[in-house]
């Protein structure tokens, strides 16, 4: 069991846009309820970007490496750091399959507060 985090972002901070880069990925839960997870240890990492409509074509990621050097999500409000390192390939429609000749090497890191979404 884990859950889910959902980093979406946008071009300009301040203006959330259709378009944007999402990062999503999972934590495992601690199997001892005393213990806190250990929310650096990641798994099911992916990355979309979405270059400005939600069900046109996008950008998926293979080969993807997430690194946390912080992650603290205790509570309401937490946060984040480390760097990630992905190929993206273009989709052409929602669901389609990726065309393997246009996939780009990115890389970038993440240095964000984030909160729990109810």
């Amino acid at each position: 069991m884990g859950e889910t985090v959902d980093i979406d972002a946008f071009p300009e901070a301040d203006s959330p846009t259709l378009e944007r880069l999402s990062l999503t990925w999972m934590y495992p839960r601690s199997f001892a309820r005393s213990n806190p997870p250990d929310y650096t240890r990641v798994f099911g990492f992916s990355i979309t970007w979405l270059p400005g409509m939600v069900t046109g074509p996008q950008w998926v990621s293979r080969n993807e490496q997430l690194d946390l050097t912080t992650g603290d999500l205790e509570g309401d409000e937490g946060h984040v750091t480390g760097t990630f390192t992905a190929e993206l390939c273009y989709v052409e429609e929602l669901y389609g399959d990726p065309d393997e000749s246009t996939c780009q090497p990115i890389s970038g890191t993440i240095d964000t507060r984030i909160g729990r979404r109810e």
